[in-house]
């Protein structure tokens, strides 16, 4: 989507009506992208807008001198794209995925337009595969994704196993004693006449404040699998060994024979 402020820009003021329609276009055709760096042959834009490839090369040319528009071959690049964006992490994360899909040598193109100062792309931090391999990444924070909650009684009165199986992990109590909770919540909201807009939160809530005493009633038990040692014995000992125990079960038969 285009701002209006487009047409009030200082630089877009200052064009012709033929250059004006050339940069509306490099922002609107089917290629462009969010990153703003994409491939389109100048003879494509001259058959879209309808000048000559002759015209088109010169105001390409004149952008490029005005450090408006970067070109590589085939592929166009506006510096300024990415910071007319709004930033969100669905943006983000599309800037970066274009960027590293990009072949290598046109990585390496951008790479150089960093180093020259030609293209700053510290507004996204991208860690690309080719471009500013010195530079250290920060962690750009991720949309935090909330829980559905859980409206319905019906969800302690039927709770799903997924939930058991967390909680229980979660504060290490057996299952059973999970669902034992969910139970006598349940009970007790159709008793009081209670209702919450959370049944999920407010089953984790009990947990927590009664965790210590259903650990003890519902001990959670961890399964642990047996992993036999590493033998080094000899078959010689392991013989040995063998007729030791023989002689150990036939003593003791014996000794209960007398």
């Amino acid at each position: 989507m285009i701002r209006d402020s487009f047409w009030t820009d200082s630089y877009i003021e200052k064009l012709t009506p033929d250059e004006k329609l050339v940069f509306l276009y490099l922002l609107t055709n089917p290629l462009a992208n969010i990153a703003g760096i994409y491939e389109v042959r100048a003879k494509r834009i001259g058959f879209e807008v309808g000048y000559d490839i002759e015209v088109i090369e010169n105001i390409l040319n004149r952008f490029v001198r005005d450090k408006k528009l970067l070109r590589f071959n085939d592929w166009v690049c506006l510096p300024n794209h990415i910071k007319n964006q709004s930033l969100n992490p669905s943006v983000i994360d599309g800037c970066r995925r274009i960027f590293n899909e990009l072949p290598v040598e046109v990585g390496q193109a951008v790479t150089g337009w960093v180093q020259a100062g030609l293209l700053n792309l510290t507004l996204l931090n991208l860690t690309l595969l080719n471009v500013t391999e010195n530079s250290e990444p920060v962690e750009v924070p991720k949309k935090t994704v909330k829980e559905k909650p859980e409206p319905s009684l019906s969800f302690l009165e039927n709770l799903p196993t997924e939930t058991i199986t967390a909680f229980s992990d979660k504060y290490h109590i057996a299952p059973k004693g999970i669902q034992s909770k969910a139970t006598d919540l349940s009970l007790y909201c159709r008793q009081k006449g209670k209702t919450y807009k959370d049944y999920k939160a407010f089953l984790e809530n009990a947990l927590r404040k009664d965790k210590i005493k259903l650990q003890s009633e519902y001990p959670y038990l961890v399964a642990k699998t047996f992993v036999p040692a590493e033998t080094s014995l000899s078959p010689e000992q392991v013989e040995a060994n063998r007729i030791r125990i023989e002689a150990i079960k036939n003593g003791l038969v014996a000794k209960f024979k007398t």
